[in-house]
Formats: structure tokens, C-alpha cells, sequence
């Protein structure tokens, strides 16, 4: 499964890289991450939960998270980290400077044998639709500190 997201928010780079960087906020808005752990300087527990008809399914990863410039912009990368055996998770952000702030593309990938389009499809697409509006709260949120 490969799905890619873009979006333009009204804050300079720098701001926007804070946001998307910090995995420990991520439950604040991202409703498909119901808990994020630091364990070391660039690796998190990671538990992505989502209600499915009368039942709720957990997933605990181990992810890791780099950044990179990437000419004006930045890239990160949030990679499972667990080793050879479980399926691959990985969201790719570039961040690049636009005339009204910033824009946002935003790869998942994930190759796992539990993917079921007809199911998980749906619930993806809901978490990504909330992740928009919470993503412009959360930079909303930290500008006005």
C-alpha cells in the first residue's frame, strides 16, 4: 500500500519540521496514533489504533526518525525498526518552502500481508482527513505559545 498526501499550511518551514518531527505529539493530532514513547534519541514506540465495525486493533512499531535538508526544504523519515520479518512502515515527509507558508507531501508506504483495501482503506482515509485539520491545529497551537 503506498498513499500520498499533500498539503500547503500558512507557516514557514521551520515551524511545520518542528510539528511533523516530534513523534511524541503525534496522539495530539493524528487520530490513528493512540500513543508515542521516546526510547532513545531518534527511535519511538509507536501504537497506531483504529475501531474497526464493534472492534479496536492495536499495533505497537518501533520507528525511527531521521531529518535532512533537502535544498530549502527538509525531509524525515519514519522507518520501522524492528528488524527483518515484520512488514515495512515508512512515511516519508518533504517539507518545502511555498509563497504562503509551507507544503506538506507526506508518503506512506506499507508492504505487511494485514493490509485489506476494502476495510483498512476507509479507515486510513479518515485518519488522513483528521491529520490535515490537525496538523493545521497543531501548528495553529504552537504559534500562539
Amino acid at each position: 500500500m503506498e498513499r500520498r498526501i499533500d498539503i500547503d499550511v500558512p507557516y514557514p518551514v521551520e515551524h511545520t519540521v518542528e510539528v511533523l518531527a516530534d513523534l511524541g505529539n503525534y496522539p495530539r493530532w493524528i487520530t490513528g496514533v493512540s500513543e508515542s514513547t521516546s526510547l532513545d534519541d531518534d527511535r519511538w514506540a509507536v501504537v497506531l489504533s483504529a475501531r474497526i465495525g464493534p472492534f479496536t486493533r492495536s499495533k505497537k512499531l518501533i520507528m525511527r526518525m531521521t531529518k535532512a535538508r533537502a535544498g530549502d526544504g527538509v525531509t524525515i523519515d519514519c522507518i520501522r525498526d524492528e528488524g527483518p520479518g515484520h512488514g515495512q512502515w515508512h512515511v516519508h515527509y518533504s517539507v518545502q518552502p511555498s509563497d504562503d507558508g509551507s507544503s506538506v507531501s507526506a508518503v506512506l508506504r506499507y508492504d505487511g500481508r494485514w493490509w485489506v483495501p476494502d476495510q483498512l482503506g476507509r479507515v486510513l482515509e479518515g485518519v488522513i482527513t483528521s491529520a490535515r485539520t490537525g496538523l493545521v491545529a497543531e501548528l495553529n497551537r504552537r504559534a500562539v505559545r
